[in-house]
């Protein structure tokens, strides 16, 4: 009993990393046996079924990443898609990883050795040996596959020589840390909310950019005439804890502006737009792109909410045309939308479609007028 009660205590430490995440340079390898996620549903049934339906479930096996990765197998894509590798496997092997079908999963995250990691001790623990990692409360340990670089060069190359250049590549714990938010909510508290009768547990369903309703709820659209001819489009991120679009570097966000009938008016496009690195190959340690612009919500900085302005030279009589916007995402760069073999309702989401007003100096505009 002394002992138990000794080893119980020493593995309630807290360790910094304890999970021993690397931002895609590694695979992990301290998963004890061959468990699977599936064996966590008997009791724990609520936060199964929430995972079973999240994008992080199908981290490995979406259609979007199955066709990048036959396009670029990189195995930096696969420490973090599929990141469980089995004892003695190796890196570059795709049949070494383990479940592969269940991507970043209960054991990716809770699971190493006998252990489960937790973020803070059950009160009664019963099942397991628990060892307490306040990191798993931060923001910073969603940064362990949420925060990186481009690599250095191409990427393409063994991957034990693969290294991380100095330009961002998915920046979005940074963009938090500069935010309004930062130091008030984090990334758990709007992608894990509380659930239960007693907001006992934080769910595990992982809402982001492929969740229509947690997307609907984040953007307002608005028009507005600021001189004769010319038309103000103002597109707000309501209580967005970092940049939009975030993460994905194809990823883009479309506001089309359009008639009675939906015909397209005008467009604007959002997103990080790269072109070529110049400076690579001559310089091996740059990446081979760059971003060569900006088009995004910014993170916001003195209030929940932030702005992205896009001004048409459009006069009142043609603003009138204007009835409807329409919001829709888009997860595939323009170059590849050319030779995908993939439908449009998996490349692309329609979020939402409303009535626009545009206000001018003597009144509306009502977009659901005739």
């Amino acid at each position: 009993m002394l002992f138990a009660i000794i080893s119980f205590s020493v593995l309630n430490c807290s360790e910094k990393n304890a999970h021993g995440f690397s931002k895609g340079l590694k695979p992990i390898t301290g998963i004890s046996g061959q468990q699977s996620s599936k064996e966590c549903q008997s009791c724990h049934k609520e936060i199964f079924k929430e995972w079973e339906g999240s994008r992080h479930k199908v981290a490995f096996a979406n259609d979007l990443y199955r066709e990048s990765h036959s396009r670029e197998p990189l195995t930096w894509c696969v420490n973090c898609h599929a990141p469980v590798m089995r004892a003695g496997g190796s890196p570059e092997n795709i049949s070494d990883r383990m479940f592969r079908d269940e991507g970043i999963s209960c054991i990716v995250c809770h699971q190493r050795g006998d252990l489960i990691l937790t973020s803070r001790i059950p009160k009664n623990p019963k099942t397991h040996i628990y060892k307490e990692v306040p990191e798993m409360k931060s923001g910073e340990f969603c940064g362990h596959c949420h925060q990186f670089n481009f690599p250095k060069g191409t990427g393409n190359v063994p991957h034990d020589k693969f290294q991380y250049s100095a330009q961002a590549m998915q920046n979005t714990l940074e963009e938090w840390k500069k935010s309004f938010f930062y130091g008030k909510e984090n990334c758990q508290d709007c992608h894990m909310e509380p659930a239960g009768s007693g907001r006992e547990y934080r769910t595990h369903n992982f809402p982001g950019g492929h969740d229509k309703n947690f997307l609907k709820k984040s953007f307002q659209v608005s028009g507005k005439m600021i001189n004769r001819n010319s038309l103000e489009i103002r597109i707000i991120g309501k209580n967005i804890g970092h940049a939009f679009p975030t993460g994905d570097l194809f990823r883009t966000l479309i506001v089309r502006l359009l008639d009675k009938q939906k015909n397209e008016i005008e467009k604007i496009i959002l997103r990080y737009d790269y072109t070529v690195n110049e400076k690579y190959p001559g310089d091996r340690n740059e990446p081979s792109k760059k971003i060569r612009k900006s088009n995004i919500i910014p993170a916001p900085v003195s209030r929940g909410e932030s702005e992205y302005v896009q001004i048409f030279k459009t006069g009142g009589e043609a603003a009138k045309k204007i009835k409807y916007y329409e919001l829709s995402i888009h997860y595939i760069g323009d170059s590849n939308k050319l030779w995908t073999a993939l439908p449009d309702s998996i490349t692309r989401m329609v979020i939402d479609v409303q009535p626009l007003e545009i206000e001018i100096s003597n009144g509306q505009i009502s977009g659901d007028s005739g």
